[in-house]
Order: C-alpha cells, then sequence, then structure tokens
C-alpha cells in the first residue's frame, strides 16, 4: 500500500519552484527499520554463494570474523552450492586452516627467533643493524611497564 503526497497542492506557490512534485510514502517502513550499525551484525546472503563476475565465492562469518573463500570459475549454481558444503565441512573439521589461533609468543622469543633467522639469511651488517634495533626496541618496552 502506497500514499501519495502532493506537498505543495494547496498553496499560490508555482509548482515548478517545488521539488519533488509528488513523494511516494510507504508508512508501514517508517521509522521502524533499524541500520545494521544498530542490527549489530551483516546482512544474510541466504546460503552464502556470491556470484562476482564468472566466479561465485562463499562468504562466511566465523568465530567472528569475515572469510571469503573462492568456489569456482564458469561453474553453474548447483556446483557451487556442492562445493560451498565440501568447503563448510572442511572449516568445521578444521582443515582449512581457519580456526583456533595460535597463541601469541612474548617479544624476547620473538626478536631471538628473528635474530637466529637474520643470521642464516642476512648479510653480516644487516644483523647487526637489525640486533641493535631490537635491542632499543627491548629497551623502550621494558621502560613502559
Amino acid at each position: 500500500m502506497a500514499f501519495y503526497i502532493l506537498p505543495y497542492a494547496n498553496t499560490d506557490t508555482h509548482p515548478k519552484d517545488h521539488f519533488p512534485k509528488t513523494v511516494k510514502v510507504r508508512p508501514d517502513f517508517i521509522g521502524i527499520n533499524p541500520t545494521r550499525k544498530e542490527q549489530g551484525k551483516m546482512a544474510r546472503r541466504g546460503d552464502g554463494l556470491v556470484l562476482r563476475g564468472k566466479t561465485y565465492w562463499l562468504d562466511f562469518i566465523h568465530m567472528g570474523e569475515r572469510h571469503q573463500a573462492r568456489l569456482g570459475r564458469n561453474i553453474n549454481k548447483t556446483v557451487a552450492r556442492e562445493l560451498a558444503a565440501v568447503e563448510r565441512a572442511k572449516i568445521l573439521r578444521g582443515e582449512a586452516g581457519i580456526g583456533r589461533k595460535r597463541k601469541d609468543i612474548l617479544f624476547d622469543r620473538a626478536a631471538q627467533e628473528f635474530l637466529c633467522w637474520a643470521k642464516a639469511n642476512k648479510r653480516p651488517k644487516t644483523v647487526s643493524c637489525y640486533s641493535e634495533f631490537i635491542t632499543g626496541l627491548e629497551k623502550n618496552l621494558k621502560g613502559n611497564a
């Protein structure tokens, strides 16, 4: 059901002075639809299949993070649904590389591992610069604690 409002129907002004002449109003939607931010979630897309160009993508949220997985190019929607089911099963089993995050390591251990890698892969002068930078960072980080 739609209502048409003529805002300046009974006035003395010229109709060209007013824009818009008619406004389509749907009273069932006025003031009751919250925005996506108010809902606190993204809009749902049904089965999560998205077609971009000729490629189907699986778009989903897992553990609060949005992920997009490419399913295939030049395939029909039925095949894309089957591939999406397989991909979802991989995710649930933990085979897709999406799941528990690695535990964060402390700065001291990360610096030690980085310097070991740098000694094996970089020139000696570069390693000495890296070690000076790391000692400066350690000094600043321990000063804040």
